[in-house]
């Protein structure tokens, strides 16, 4: 004969069903504490991601800021040198009265253009010194962001190279406007790169348009000395380079190609060895779905 306790335990070997309701009430409950506890961590975790990600891409871009300081700074000593001159000139000729009112307006326009040109380029430097803002999406005009690292960019490429700009028309595509300066900034750097210095009749081409299924493109060519074909599959792997160390760490292009994907958009490559490369990046319009991906010939 078997025996209840007032617990619900049934004496004699079996188990009475307020206990299995008990037991099993209480591996839910530790259960559904592993899972919160799985979850929590797996957020941090994500989190942690995140923020190192937005650390190493703002370290890329102080990178690529101090590789082009000298350019910068000759880029900013030209108009600064302009803007002085004028300055000096209006001071000696205001204190002789040798002024007349038309030839004074002229020089204070010219001290004008340099001081704003100067401007211009603080401007574009504190964009791209940003900390972060992986979160500000938004509709951007690539043209605009093209043409502000442009600023950045060109004292480096004209001291190799000729540089050639033509900017077609071009949808809106909503991204970041740090992180797509970035992008372009590191193109433009390469391709300067790729030409040692010296060399005469070398030209950087950049240009921007609209692909045939509305997509913008952008692309930046070299004549340099091209991609050799057993580092084409690597181009894009964090750490893969082919430069000194002083002029990169390898993972410029790695991020590129991660934010142009987070984009929803794709890096397209054609180089030939002695001729030059043409880097295209692919971004679909504002409110379409991202681009497929390219696709690889047999």
């Amino acid at each position: 004969m078997l025996l209840q306790s007032q617990a619900g335990i049934t004496l004699g070997g079996q188990l009475s069903t307020p206990l299995v309701l008990g037991l099993t009430g209480v591996a839910g409950h530790l259960l559904s504490s592993r899972l919160f506890e799985v979850t929590r961590r797996l957020i941090e975790d994500a989190k942690h991601k995140k923020e190192l990600e937005d650390h190493l891409h703002h370290t890329d871009r102080m990178a690529m800021m101090g590789l082009l300081a000298a350019s910068v700074a000759h880029e900013v000593g030209n108009p600064l040198t302009y803007l002085l001159g004028n300055i000096e000139l209006m001071r000696v000729k205001l204190e002789r009265d040798a002024y007349e009112k038309q030839q004074f307006i002229e020089h204070l326009d010219e001290a004008a253009v340099g001081a704003q040109r100067i401007a211009r380029i603080v401007r574009d430097m504190r964009q791209l010194a940003r900390k972060d803002d992986s979160q500000t999406l938004k509709e951007i005009d690539v043209r605009r962001v093209l043409e502000g690292t442009l600023q950045l960019a060109r004292a480096e490429i004209r001291r190799r190279a000729e540089l050639e700009v033509e900017l077609g028309d071009t949808p809106g595509v909503v991204a970041s406007e740090v992180r797509l300066s970035q992008v372009f900034l590191n193109l433009l750097v390469n391709a300067a790169q790729a030409i040692p210095e010296g060399k005469l009749e070398q030209k950087v081409r950049v240009e921007t348009g609209t692909g045939k299924n509305g997509e913008a493109f952008i692309s930046v060519s070299d004549t340099g000395s091209g991609i050799k074909p057993e580092h084409r599959d690597r181009l894009f792997q964090p750490f893969f380079t082919t430069k000194s160390r002083e002029q990169g760490t390898g993972l410029g292009l790695s991020i590129c190609a991660q934010l142009v994907k987070n984009y929803g958009g794709r890096i397209e490559v054609e180089s030939e060895v002695g001729k030059g490369s043409t880097f295209r990046v692919l971004l679909p319009p504002r409110g379409a779905g991202p681009l497929p991906a390219a696709v690889t010939p047999e």
